[in-house]
């Protein structure tokens, strides 16, 4: 299957079909794209867009090299990308400004108690100690991903 142009297994479309659950995490890198669609299916959707200095995200998109992204293996095309990434949230901070939360990545990683509390505070949930042992336990929530979640935070993706 195909949904706005984005090829879908049926294994994720049943799984997605048969979700009845409250949370939803959504960590793709085209997402952004979808954020009007996001809106008028899930209008209380929440947006979490986590500031990175945009050449740190150039080098590291380009030194992953990822095989499903053509965009990624061009200098110019993840130049392009960035540029349209932040036009888009721009405007979405604009159009949904109750419904977007911007934490900055060096924030996150030199203090995490506090954005993590900022976080789930934004998300109405309720924060508590577990929330920096995130890597120790499993999400309770239905997290749409091809790839495994992150191990714990470290000050390398600074560099």
């Amino acid at each position: 299957y195909k949904v706005l142009g984005v090829k879908i297994s049926n294994n994720e479309l049943e799984i997605l079909k048969n979700y009845t659950g409250t949370k939803f995490i959504d960590r793709t890198m085209m997402n952004f794209f979808f954020y009007e669609i996001i809106f008028k299916i899930f209008p209380n959707a929440k947006i979490i867009h986590c500031y990175r200095n945009y050449f740190h995200n150039l080098v590291a998109i380009y030194k992953q090299c990822l095989e499903n992204l053509p965009w990624t293996h061009s200098i110019e095309n993840i130049i392009k990308y960035i540029k349209l990434f932040d036009e888009t949230i721009s405007k979405i901070k604009l159009l949904y400004p109750k419904s977007i939360l911007t934490v900055d990545l060096k924030e996150l990683t030199n203090e995490p108690e506090k954005a993590s509390k900022l976080i789930m505070n934004f998300c109405d949930l309720k924060w508590s100690v577990d929330v920096l042992n995130f890597y120790t336990f499993a999400i309770k929530y239905f997290l749409y991903l091809k790839y495994e979640a992150k191990p714990k935070i470290n000050t390398k993706t600074l560099e």
